[in-house]
């Protein structure tokens, strides 16, 4: 196999590993009474248009990285952690342009404290209000997560196929009678 062969084998399959898609993302929105504002994915900033909900100027907000919370089910007569799940953000963000604007996230799982029995299994209750100066009402909803990383792009895989191909052509060539 000649070197520049081995570099177009090599490029295609890295870039097929570290394609976005694979990395672990969430799409972030805003549900219920603060349906307004587009999605975004977190990390990432989410713009507020300006007057979407009463009077106020364009507002943007930097959503942190979901946090991970304990999640417990019961079996078997006795309570199981289920270990760490992706659940929601626990954070008061002030708006990038003015910061008497905050977008307050909260979420609530169930856990072995509050439910000892782990009989609930409720998704998790993800909370988001947005407050503002004196004079501003402040604006009550839901928010969701959704990891867009399960399935890979179509590009992802074609990378992937095409480096693999690549390497099997390579060795049916090299084992190939002279």
């Amino acid at each position: 196999m000649t070197s520049p062969t081995r570099m177009v084998l090599l490029a295609a399959l890295a870039f097929s590993v570290i394609s976005p898609a694979s990395f672990a993302a969430h799409f972030f929105f805003l549900k219920g009474a603060l349906s307004g504002p587009a999605g975004t994915e977190a990390p990432g900033t989410l713009t507020i248009a300006a007057n979407t909900f009463g009077t106020h100027p364009a507002l943007t907000f930097n959503i942190p990285s979901p946090v991970t919370s304990q999640i417990y089910t019961f079996k078997n007569g006795e309570c199981l952690d289920q270990g760490v799940n992706n659940v929601g953000v626990n954070a008061a963000i002030p708006a990038n342009e003015d910061n008497s604007y905050v977008l307050n996230l909260s979420v609530v799982v169930p856990d072995e404290a509050t439910n000892p029995n782990c009989t609930s299994t409720a998704d998790p209750v993800r909370t988001a209000s947005l407050s503002g100066p004196s004079g501003f009402t402040t604006v009550n909803g839901t928010y969701h997560l959704y990891n867009t990383a399960s399935i890979p792009e179509p590009g992802t895989m074609a990378l992937l196929g095409l480096g693999l191909g690549a390497l099997a052509v390579s060795l049916r060539r090299k084992r190939a009678p002279q």
